[in-house]
This record gives C-alpha cells, sequence and structure tokens, in this order.
C-alpha cells in the first residue's frame, strides 16, 4: 500500500480475525491474482527511459 499508516491498521484487522479458512483464502486470492491492494498500472502513453 502507498501509505503505511493503513497498511499496519488493515494488517491489524486481518491478524485480529484470522482462521484457517481466512489463510487459505488469501493464498487463494494471491495465487490468481485478485488482491485489494496497490496495483501498478502501465501508462503506454509515458514510457520511462533507463539511461
Amino acid at each position: 500500500m502507498s501509505t503505511p499508516q493503513l497498511l499496519a491498521q488493515m494488517d491489524a484487522e486481518m491478524i485480529h480475525g484470522f482462521s484457517t479458512l481466512k489463510y487459505f483464502k488469501y493464498i487463494f486470492l494471491t495465487v490468481f491474482g485478485k488482491g485489494f491492494g496497490d496495483r501498478i498500472v502501465k501508462d503506454v502513453s509515458n514510457p520511462v527511459t533507463r539511461s
């Protein structure tokens, strides 16, 4: 996430309500790209050049 404080808060909430079922749910969502975090969007109109 872009904001560390919000990330820490969300992590604390997730850990508080953690269960075996939710553990596997998070793995499933991660593997299949269904996470809800920041997403990288490729902007083809503004390519980044490397030196």
